[in-house]
């Protein structure tokens, strides 16, 4: 591990993950239980630093084989020198200062992208990508906790002055927004509501770790039309369970999209539920533009 660690710049829990989690590399191991990895392995590993690093998921990115991987990476290559456009750039700037502890040239830059661009674009092409930087850099350990924590605080609050600024045309559905118990990451679900105000969608977002109870009363009383629940967790039984009580106590209307990883194969196990599974933001985005 410690050589892995030395050869591909990643830190050992970060390969652990990759590992363990994603399937990326099958490294052998010793009687003691001790990682051997292969040259096979360490070529790999850095083809996934580096695509992480483009942007791509991980859980894309573990998909794909080492050829593909290059392939990827060296179309980004040859478009970096021509795709600079002010989105990228605010990305990498705000990425920049934070890697500096420099928050205020960060929210500056941050503003300055949502006063420019629609809810959809901050969302799609500010927003997500950031966060996957961050993520990558934290793996890598550019970036520790306090840097992360910074981040969240100005995306929280940009995300939440957008979502009070939204106009909602009478004709258009309700949405609420909220994660389930043990789920405590919201920023999905927060940028898929400003997504959803942006097309003039009345968009209610209640947070992260909702009690079902609480969930479905909130819905009567807003009288949604649909119920999204978000997870960056590999769901569960415990999901399922929670999906399964939600609608039965909301009967056939709203409709309950599932988004995030592992969605689509929730919603096949939940079919009779009528559930509807998005993976990904720009997924959820196409929805809306369709309706």
């Amino acid at each position: 591990m410690a050589a892995a660690v030395q050869r591909t710049g990643l830190r050992s829990d970060t390969i652990r993950s990759w590992e363990r989690r994603h399937r990326l590399v099958h490294p052998a191991r010793s009687p003691s239980g001790l990682r051997a990895y292969s040259e096979a392995d360490i070529t790999r590993l850095v083809l996934a630093r580096d695509a992480t690093r483009l942007g791509h998921p991980i859980g894309r990115v573990a998909g794909l084989t080492d050829d593909e991987l290059r392939r990827l990476i060296a179309e980004a290559g040859a478009t970096r020198e021509e795709d600079t456009t002010p989105e990228r750039a605010a990305v990498a700037r705000t990425l920049a200062a934070i890697e500096r502890y420099d928050f205020t040239d960060a929210m500056q830059a941050l503003q300055l992208s949502s006063l420019t661009l629609s809810r959809e674009g901050f969302a799609l092409r500010v927003a997500a990508p950031l966060l996957r930087s961050v993520g990558a850099s934290w793996d890598e350990g550019r970036i520790d906790v306090a840097q992360e924590h910074g981040i969240s605080r100005m995306l929280g609050q940009i995300t939440g002055a957008l979502a009070l600024q939204q106009f909602v045309d009478p004709s258009r559905p309700t949405y609420v927004f909220a994660t389930p118990p043990g789920e405590e990451h919201e920023f999905g679900i927060a940028l898929a509501a400003l997504i959803a105000a942006g097309y003039g969608n009345r968009a209610i977002l209640l947070g992260t770790c909702v009690p079902v109870r609480s969930l479905a009363q909130a819905t009567r009383r807003l009288g949604a039309d649909v119920i999204v629940i978000g997870t960056v967790m590999d769901v569960t039984s415990d999901h399922l369970a929670y999906v399964r009580e939600l609608r039965g106590s909301t009967g056939r209307r709203p409709d309950i999209i599932l988004g995030g990883r592992g969605a689509q194969a929730a919603a096949q196990l939940l079919r009779a539920e009528r559930i509807e599974a998005i993976e990904s933001l720009e997924r959820f985005a196409d929805r809306m533009r369709a309706a």
